[in-house]
Order: structure tokens, then sequence, then C-alpha cells
């Protein structure tokens, strides 16, 4: 489905297509997003999910580091078009390379009939878990605040900041500095658990975001001086989210391990789009400052803080469905 939506874009006679074509490529990078996870949660469970996810965060995180580059690139050399073929073939590279290198992780005699009421038992039967409510209620917030600085960022640089033509760079080296949050967690959320990870990364963004705050309402900071905090309070966002958003699907998903594609379906759907709810009117409201973006996230950090405070951590003890599979 991705193929084709990548396909029928880059013949586009009109917008309209385009758009149409587009919207086609969605629902067929979906897919892929949710078996990923559902993927690991078959081979893995708890601290190592996290651990697991984590690695996994790293490409997500470096990628719009290349991926711009890629595509002025290709753009340049076929034309703007090439870009879309290019997406063609790096799914069919991605599309073989699972069939021949991943074995299936869900045998047959674990699989559930593919009928509605089944369908809706699910359903059920994540909305009645409190801990995964509780970890979909975090991971929306973690998304919401990383929303919010996505979307206010490139006209905070260029109004605010007068800073438009150098905010790829800036963008890249942002991302770049918060790849690390990810190897970080790899390294010692087995240890720590990740829960604690999660209300420590929450926790000193909301430090940094207050300081942030107070700079932007009670000091005369030099230009170069507010551009800085600006940055390093942005690096701190991206830095949360890279802390966070790979331990709250782990924690999500730890108990729903019998049905990890429809828990990982639900999930991600819910937490994905209440966040872009949640974020949006937070960047309608930028006012030529960084203000607004800043406000939104420390309150949004406070509900985080509150909500991963009801949660449980879980224990570092193999998952007895998983644990012979992924030895």
């Amino acid at each position: 489905i991705y193929i084709a939506g990548a396909l029928l874009s880059a013949v586009a006679p009109t917008l309209e297509m385009m758009l149409a074509a587009r919207t086609l490529q969605g629902f067929g990078a979906a897919g892929p997003r949710i078996v990923s996870l559902a993927l690991t949660r078959d081979l893995f469970s708890g601290r190592e999910m996290a651990r697991i996810v984590s690695f996994v965060m790293i490409v997500f995180t470096l990628v719009p580091v290349i991926a711009p580059t890629m595509g002025a690139a290709i753009a340049w050399a076929f034309g703007w078009r090439a870009i879309f073929f290019s997406f063609a073939v790096f799914s069919v590279i991605s599309m073989a390379w699972l069939l021949i290198r991943q074995p299936e992780t869900h045998p047959p005699e674990r699989r559930r009939p593919f009928r509605p009421h089944e369908l809706w038992a699910g359903v059920t039967e994540v909305a009645r878990n409190t801990q995964v409510m509780l970890a979909i209620a975090v991971q929306t917030l973690i998304f919401a605040m990383l929303f919010i600085a996505l979307m206010s960022s490139q006209q905070i640089f260029d109004q605010a900041f007068g800073r438009g033509d150098s905010f790829p760079l800036w963008f890249g080296a942002i991302a770049a500095v918060s790849a690390t949050a990810s190897l970080l967690n790899a390294v010692i959320v087995v240890r720590l658990g990740m829960r604690l990870v999660v209300r420590w990364a929450l926790s000193g963004l909301l430090t940094i975001t207050l300081l942030f705050i107070l700079s932007l309402t009670a000091l005369d900071l030099a230009p170069g001086t507010a551009f800085a905090m600006y940055i390093f309070w942005q690096t701190a966002v991206f830095y949360m989210a890279g802390l966070g958003i790979g331990n709250m699907n782990a924690l999500a998903m730890e108990p729903m391990g019998h049905i990890a594609g429809m828990a990982a379906s639900i999930t991600s759907a819910t937490a994905t789009v209440l966040a872009v709810v949640l974020a949006a009117p937070v960047s309608l409201a930028f006012d030529g400052t960084p203000l607004p973006a800043a406000l939104g996230i420390g309150f949004g950090t406070i509900l985080a803080i509150f909500f991963i405070n009801q949660l449980r951590d879980v224990t570092p003890q193999a998952d007895p469905e998983t644990a012979p599979r992924s030895r």
C-alpha cells in the first residue's frame, strides 16, 4: 500500500491527486509502525523491550537529520518526483530484508480470529487495563510536547530570533544530540526501570522549562543569550522524548503480550491523535516568542509527572510466554 501511494505521488498530475496518494502512503506506513512494536513485544518484555526500543528510537531520531539532505540531493539530481520513487525503492529493500532475515514471531496457534467480536474484545481489554491507560496518557503528553516543539520551532527560529535560514542546521544538531538519549536509555533502563527513567526525564525538563519561562518573562536577555537558552530548552524537550517514548511503549505493552498487535494499534493511534489535538492550539497561539510553547510544554510536563507517579514499574523478570523464544 505504501509503495502504491509512493508511485501514485510520483506521477500525480494535480495537487489533489498528490494529497490523495500521500494519504494512501500514510495508511501503508501505519502497518509497519504497529507491526514493529508487536514484533518487539513478541520477542521481549519489560525492561528488555524498553532497551530494544531505545535502539529503534536512535534511528527514528537520526533520520530527520539525514532525510532533508538526502531529499535535496535526490531532487537536485533527478527532480522532485524522484523523491517519491526513492520511497518505493527504500520500501522494497526494507520489505525484502524483513522477509529474508526475520522469522515469524506470532505462531498460528497463538493468533486470534479476524472477527469483529474478537477485535472488540481486544479493544475492551486494553481500555479496561489501568496501567495501559496511564501509559497512554503519559505517552500522549510526551508526544504533544514533542509536537509543540516541532510545530513551533521554524517560526520561532525565523520570527523570534531571525535565524530562519540556518534553521535546518540547528534542527539537525538538536536531533543529533538528542539521539544520545535513546543510547543512554538502553544503558540505564534495565537497571533503573522505565518508570524511574521517565520520571527523572520529566522532572529535569520541568526544571529547565520553568527556568526558561522565568528568563523570558522576568529577565532582559541579550538576543544571543536568549537564543542559546532556547536551543538548550529545545534540546531538553527532544532529549526527554528520547528517554520517554520507548519506555512508555514498553510499559503500555507489558500486560498485553497476548494481543500485542491490537494493543500497539490502540496505544499508537490514541497517543498520536490526542497529541495533535493538544499540540495544535498551543502552536496556533504563537505570538512571536517561544513563551506560548514553553507554557504549553510546562503544563504538559506537570500532567505527565502526575500520571507517571500513578504507574507501577515492571520488574526485570522474564515473560513466561516469550522468554524461551527470545533466548
